[in-house]
């Protein structure tokens, strides 16, 4: 199993019951999203990039609404807000462009050398390693959040 990386929108109410999407790269170069829980079943976009897999995924969620709607069917809390999508390594660096490797790592207290050889899968990364690489990710969108320009 791929260590992945959570990345979401502001937090609501109902995190919990949240639909979690996993983005992976496959190796074609292609993007897939799927969901990995959820009550009506499983959910599916590709793409050649990561918004095209985003967008044909929230497609085949809206697919999935309106045969809800004709059946008749509750539609279930997780599809009335933005999931949370999950992440391999790979696919985050290549998303987030943004993010430079080098740069994070420093951030991170990470050697930045050692971050690309996660990022190509080179070396083993473990859960506790990776979490922490979330957190930093995760405190550096907070610090974004709270600057303001003048």
């Amino acid at each position: 199993m791929k260590n992945l990386i959570n990345t979401y929108l502001p937090m609501s109410s109902h995190t919990d019951q949240r639909l979690k999407v996993r983005i992976e790269k496959c190796e074609d170069g292609s993007y897939t999203a799927y969901n990995t829980n959820g009550s009506f079943g499983v959910a599916v976009g590709s793409g050649e990039t990561i918004p095209e897999a985003r967008d044909d995924f929230r497609n085949s969620l809206t697919e999935c609404i309106e045969v809800l709607k004709e059946e008749g069917k509750r539609i279930p809390v997780e599809l009335e807000e933005e999931p949370i999508f999950e992440f391999d390594l790979s696919s985050l660096f290549d998303y987030f462009k943004v993010l430079k490797l080098s740069e994070l790592g420093s951030y991170l207290g990470i050697n930045p050398s050692l971050l690309r050889q996660y990022k190509r899968g080179s070396t083993y990364i473990s859960d506790t390693r990776l979490k922490e690489i979330e957190a930093g990710i995760h405190r550096l969108g907070a610090e974004l959040e709270t600057l303001r320009l003048i």
